[in-house]
């Protein structure tokens, strides 16, 4: 039973984060809700739920650094880049993308906790990012379309980047402290940092009636839900299988953005996107025989 909750959880999870480009296309471009005017309300929405267990328990101490650090880093610096980016792209774009979240998962826990991969597991990141190449350029190197969206293809890679660090820091705190509840500190942290910078950049928060069922799906299903079940998987089937199945959310995200908008993205994107699931399922499994083997 514990297994068939962790698969049914990470595939809720993914399905949940592939529908979120979708889900913030629509309010920011469509609807026209700033960028970070959407982080700080789908943020505070996504911090309710952790409060009732948040108010009985504390971070120790010699933790403040590492929490200060996840929250500057996974609930500011991260999700920045993520809203800015998706702003300037398109939603099967972002969706494909996310996939990229993995491998720098993989990368940093390589160089921080000294986790390794055997051979064929440079295969899959070279799958990786030979995908991303893909999805981002489309291979055009003649007309150079990718121009338009490569300022906001660039920036959600970099958040992938961030959101790496953000897995690895979250390990080690789901291990220490109960996972229902820091999150909202997190959550906090960044929001501390952000809206500060949006009072004195004068930010617009004009929220209209339209946009709110998208800022309370934003907030309660691709923030919260994504961590409560990611979180859940990671403590049922451990993080070898969790990473490797949230990345099933590309194609979650795909579906939804062609559902939604009605643009399927190229061959040339399709196919970097399931190069980049394929690398994904092989960096992992590798990880996983690596750990097995040692």
């Amino acid at each position: 039973m514990g297994q068939v909750r962790g698969y049914s959880a990470i595939l809720t999870a993914a399905a949940l984060f592939g529908a979120s480009a979708t889900v913030g296309t629509v309010l920011m471009r469509s609807l026209g809700l700033h960028p970070i005017a959407a982080l700080i309300l789908v943020h505070s929405v996504a911090s309710l739920p952790f409060i009732p267990v948040a108010l009985r328990q504390r971070p120790r101490r010699a933790d403040l650094r590492i929490f200060l650090l996840w929250g500057l880093n996974g609930a500011a610096f991260a999700p920045f880049l993520w809203f800015y980016g998706l702003s300037l792209t398109t939603a099967t774009e972002a969706a494909l993308l996310a996939n990229l979240e993995a491998l720098f998962t993989v990368l940093f826990a390589y160089a921080f906790l000294h986790e390794r991969v055997p051979r064929r597991g440079y295969f899959g990141i070279a799958a990786l990012l030979v995908g991303a190449v893909a999805v981002t350029t489309n291979f055009d190197f003649v007309t150079f379309g990718f121009t338009a969206h490569l300022a906001g293809n660039s920036m959600l890679i970099l958040s992938s980047a961030c959101f790496g660090i953000d897995n690895n820091v979250s390990r080690i705190l789901i291990q220490r402290y109960d996972r229902r509840g820091i999150p909202f500190f997190k959550l906090w942290i960044g929001l501390a940092a952000v809206i500060p910078i949006a009072l004195l950049a004068g930010i617009p928060f004009a929220v209209s009636t339209p946009m709110v069922p998208y800022i309370v799906l934003l907030g309660l299903g691709s923030v919260t839900g994504v961590m409560w079940f990611f979180y859940i998987a990671f403590e049922e089937i451990g993080a070898i299988r969790t990473g490797a199945l949230i990345s099933t959310s590309a194609l979650f995200g795909v579906a939804i953005a062609f559902a939604a908008f009605g643009t399927p993205p190229t061959a040339v994107q399709f196919g970097g996107g399931l190069l980049m699931v394929a690398g994904t399922l092989l960096t992992l499994e590798s990880k996983a025989t690596a750990k097995a083997a040692g």
